[in-house]
């Protein structure tokens, strides 16, 4: 028999590992092994041993055509490769043996149980291993020592080197994977070159693991998950997709990470660029997206139509080309019940044309869970360039947008150009934010809908506020500006914007216009009523009213509601008169009074025509038949007998 010297010395397979040679060869679990202790007890003395011969300490295992040393009689075998594992017989039910090649490292132990079904559904042998002698597993074979639920791609062959192509092995540990598993992916740079499709339950956690292509992709996602139930969650990797708009096949599905029809999807601490966007989740019931850092793809950030959104602490920014304007950092069609916080959208240096987009298609409307947009809540956040936010209808005609609903956008910042845009509001309210614009709009009234927005303590450049014509009467109580905050610099305050053709009405409490621009542009003809205190700091413009509730309102046929006993004379001022016409109030009862006052600022006459039931006195009959120029009118009617008849007037040829 030879010394235990030469034993150690041999060369090869016969050569004796050393306690630290072998916890350098398997990592944590050969550590764990390499302890005498637990050694022991997987150990399995009483069995039936396969034959070989002693050598010093050791035993010399026939393992293929060389010697597989044992370090002491009881303890494992030990082999480089599947191969070598697979070579290995005369086994019984409780043998070990340990496999100490690079990724493939760990402990197997022997059973003799029928294992044929997991043996076929695992051919990279990542956890069950037949022998040669019998590989379709019926009577036995290796399994791998894990954790429950523990998977490792580098099991079934997954290189990991960066060069070689590990979709094929990802993929089968992906689909041997049971159902809520924790499939883990070690530190480094990983070739993917294709697609790899998820269809369970599952963790994906990646301990920094950088994804990558090395050729260019621009069909194809990183992974894919698709009609899942349950929880499928991603943690800590890092996407480099090859996704390039230019070249032929762009397909605006080529995300780095995209989910369909899944109930439950989770997204921590990944980073994802060069897809056609980072993330995409359509028609999922809940998506969450933490701590994300999306930039350099295509089209967008974050997309797609799911609902139950809870994105928090993200930084999407530099997605897409400005010069496209199909440019969206974050952007969501029919999705309901959203919540995004504390997360830095856009980019200061490169904007974006869009930092947030929530929109109803109808197109995409599936009669059902994605029909809409409502109850979203945006809360702490940071907004740079484009046109900022945006909540809306995409189709240009009345009969296909909806309204959104119960939208609450808090606490939030919006520079370069940043603001927020709310069409067809219902329920939404703007507090405490600083922006460079707030716009709302309205279309016509929608079936159950009643159009409701109110701004409160909101700091902006400027208001672009525009209801239509058929919204008038709800608007003048319903869209509310209180305490809002305007730094004007010498542009108007409040403008009319174009898209909509219609006409503005809606109640400004206690402004504030910090400028010296005039509070309202020419695009506005405008009423007062004196009952709440305005604060107005403008160095030109209707300063005179300076302590008003002022609801505005403008029409080429205008009708003065709102009539009650005490009330102040509306307040008109008419950049073209010729084109206004005084309709009768839709409240008339005996004894109410009406007075209203007209200042034309812009037409050569006060050529203003009245209703009528307006029962005018010969002079004013006389004035709008004029084409002196009068710049005010003082009307002063009361509802007597079917018709409101005259009492007094004045007018007046200068300011």
């Amino acid at each position: 028999m030879d010394s235990q010297p030469n034993a150690s010395e041999r060369g090869g397979y016969g050569k004796k590992l050393s306690r630290r040679k072998l916890i350098a060869s398997f990592g944590l679990i050969g550590a764990t092994f390499a302890t005498g202790g637990l050694m022991r007890t997987y150990a399995s003395p009483g069995n039936e041993e396969p034959t070989g011969r002693k050598d010093g300490d050791a035993e010399i295992r026939d393992g293929m055509d060389r010697k597989i040393p044992f370090v002491s009689p009881n303890n494992p075998y030990l082999v480089e490769t599947i191969a070598q594992l697979r070579a290995l017989s005369g086994m019984s039910s409780g043998n070990t043996a340990v496999l100490f090649t690079t990724g493939r490292a760990g402990l197997f132990r022997w059973t003799s149980l029928n294992k044929s079904g997991e043996v076929a559904n695992d051919p990279q042998m990542g956890i069950y291993a037949p022998s040669n002698a019998d590989p379709t597993g019926s009577s036995g074979c290796w399994v791998r020592e894990r954790s429950t639920n523990i998977i490792k791609p580098e099991w079934f062959g997954a290189i990991w080197d960066g060069t070689t192509d590990d979709t094929s092995s990802i993929q089968h540990a992906v689909n041997f994977a049971e159902p809520d598993a924790t499939i883990v992916y070690s530190p480094g740079d990983v070739r993917v070159d294709g697609s790899i499709t998820l269809s369970k339950p599952a963790k994906h956690i990646a301990m920094g693991t950088c994804f990558r292509r090395t050729s260019l992709n621009n069909t194809d996602n990183f992974f894919h998950g698709q009609h899942i139930t349950g929880v499928i969650e991603m943690k800590g990797a890092r996407f480099y997709g090859s996704v390039d708009r230019t070249k032929p096949g762009f397909l605006a599905s080529a995300a780095c990470i995209r989910f369909d029809g899944c109930s439950d999807v989770r997204i921590y601490e990944v980073y994802a660029r060069g897809g056609a966007s980072g993330i995409q989740a359509y028609t999922c019931s809940a998506l969450t997206v933490v701590d994300t850092e999306v930039t350099g793809n295509v089209l967008t950030g974050v997309s797609g139509i799911s609902n139950n959104v809870s994105i928090k602490r993200i930084k999407s920014h530099k997605n897409g080309y400005v010069a496209t304007g199909l440019t969206h950092e974050v952007y969501f069609l029919n999705s309901s019940n959203g919540s995004i916080t504390d997360s830095e959208i856009g980019d200061p240096v490169d904007p974006s044309s869009s930092t947030l987009v929530v929109r109803y298609d109808q197109p995409q409307d599936d009669g059902g869970a994605f029909s809409e947009v409502s109850n979203w809540s945006v809360l702490g956040c940071t907004f740079y360039g484009g046109v900022g936010v945006r909540f809306n209808s995409i189709a240009s005609t009345v009969a296909t947008r909806k309204p959104v609903k119960g939208i609450k956008f808090f606490h939030n910042e919006c520079s370069g150009g940043a603001g927020l845009r709310i069409d067809e509001p219902e329920r939404c309210v703007s507090a405490n934010n600083v922006m460079d614009f707030l716009t709302v709009a309205g279309a016509a009234q929608y079936p159950g809908y009643a159009i409701s927005f109110v701004s409160q303590n909101d700091r902006v450049k400027r208001v672009n506020e525009n209801v239509l014509t058929a919204l008038r009467l709800v608007a003048i109580n319903s869209v509310r500006f209180e305490n809002i905050t305007v730094d004007n610099g010498t542009e108007p305050a409040f403008n009319v914007i174009t898209g909509y053709g219609g006409i503005a009405a809606c109640s400004i409490v206690n402004p504030i216009i910090e400028g010296t621009g005039v509070p309202f542009d020419s695009g506005f003809l405008t009423r007062y009523r004196v009952n709440r205190d305005v604060k107005v700091l403008s160095a030109t413009g209707l300063k005179q009213f300076n302590r008003e509730d002022i609801v505005l309102e403008t029409s080429a046929t205008y009708t003065p509601d709102n009539n009650k006993a005490g009330a102040a004379p509306f307040y008109l001022a008419l950049s073209d008169p010729a084109g206004t016409s005084i309709q009768a109030p839709s409240v008339a009862t005996e004894g109410m009074a009406l007075e209203m006052v007209l200042r034309n600022t812009g037409g050569t006459g006060m050529t203003v025509s009245f209703d009528s039931v307006y029962k005018l006195t010969a002079l004013t009959t006389s004035i709008l038949g004029s084409s002196s120029l009068h710049q005010f009118m003082y009307l002063k009617f009361m509802y007597i007998q079917g018709a409101w008849r005259q009492l007094g007037e004045g007018a007046w040829t200068q300011a």
